[in-house]
């Protein structure tokens, strides 16, 4: 169950007030503080680690590896004490806390503002698809490869293939709905975008060559 300081403010005067007896009540009660004014009891469940990512950066979705993670998509062994997401009004920011590691990586509005991109079922917490959460992930991936390393189809094909990524549960129908979306905007930016729109685009065409298994 998450804390927070709004629950006592009917109890006293200000948010300050309520955040300090929470503070005292935690170290009566043993509840596990997680930032100022957040805290969760001992029996907590990972969606309330979702909600408190968004408690924390409220302009943010869940995204990245844990998305892919909870949809075995990523193969290779990864940490998963920590929730990967994503936020357009912040820059990027790392929380660690007694529960785990909140990562918040910042990417601008045309990438974040994505049509029908947040999971429906979920109501207390923002979280990417698994489709948009792969092409975040492709986004991050190919800003750190050297435009000379991806000159071919050939070079796609194999730097898609070493991802390792398991694509049989991928929606695709989603997700050239949101590609077909990203391409017309990708039209108008610079070049730089150029890797990650050829890897939108070539991750489909040879999906059933790259996927893992």
């Amino acid at each position: 169950m998450i804390l927070t300081a709004e629950l006592f403010n009917y109890k006293y005067k200000n948010t300050f007030q309520a955040s300090k007896a929470l503070s005292k009540l935690a170290k009566k009660w043993n509840i596990i503080r997680v930032s100022k004014g957040i805290y969760l009891t001992k029996q907590y469940n990972q969606e309330e680690l979702y909600t408190i990512s968004n408690m924390l950066v409220q302009n943010s979705y869940i995204s990245l590896e844990t998305v892919l993670w909870n949809n075995w998509i990523l193969t290779e062994i990864t940490n998963k004490n920590y929730i990967s997401a994503i936020t357009t009004t912040n820059r990027p920011r790392t929380y660690s806390t007694s529960v785990g590691t909140f990562i918040f990586r910042y990417v601008q509005n045309w990438l974040f503002l994505v049509p029908n991109s947040l999971d429906i079922r979920y109501s207390t917490f923002n979280m990417a698809t698994k489709e948009k959460a792969l092409i975040d992930y492709l986004y991050f991936k190919v800003l750190s490869v050297s435009i000379n390393k991806l000159r071919t189809e050939k070079d796609y094909i194999l730097y898609l293939t070493e991802l390792r990524l398991d694509l049989n549960n991928i929606n695709w129908q989603l997700y050239t709905y949101y590609t077909n979306h990203l391409i017309k905007v990708l039209a108008q930016k610079k070049w730089k975008y150029t890797l990650f729109r050829n890897s939108l685009v070539f991750l489909y065409k040879y999906k059933d060559q790259i996927s893992f298994y």
